[in-house]
């Protein structure tokens, strides 16, 4: 009813991941972030392994899906220590999508964003 309203699931539905994902892949308005899915400060690699059936879960779905460009990183700050989170979520999301996860989606879904970024100076 609202296809000019971008909607963004939260934490990726966790642990209604497989529903959230299902949602994003058949509307092209849904985006789905990948918030809120961890807590405090740990090492990156560590947690990544101590958790990898989840985590290889989250990933079978963001693959079938194949809409990385429709997935935004995101952390539940303050709950979560930023370079925690960035470490382990590049183990989750593939390098080559990292460019689009980290930075690219969010500016393309909050379009007011790229307004508060420092804008280049023309050059003459």
């Amino acid at each position: 009813q609202f296809p000019r309203v971008k909607f963004v699931i939260a934490h990726c539905g966790n642990p209604w991941i497989l529903d959230a994902m299902e949602v994003v892949a058949k509307n092209p308005n849904v985006y789905v972030d990948l918030s809120g899915l961890l807590e405090g400060k740990f090492d990156g690699a560590q947690f990544y392994e101590k958790h990898r059936d989840y985590f290889r879960y989250l990933r079978m779905w963001l693959d079938y899906v194949d809409r990385y460009d429709k997935v935004l990183y995101g952390t539940d700050w303050p709950l979560i220590n930023i370079r925690s989170y960035i470490d382990t979520m590049k183990l989750v999301v593939p390098a080559e999508h990292h460019q689009e996860f980290f930075y690219d989606n969010a500016l393309r879904v909050y379009s007011k964003l790229q307004a508060l970024l420092p804008q280049e100076e023309e050059t003459k």
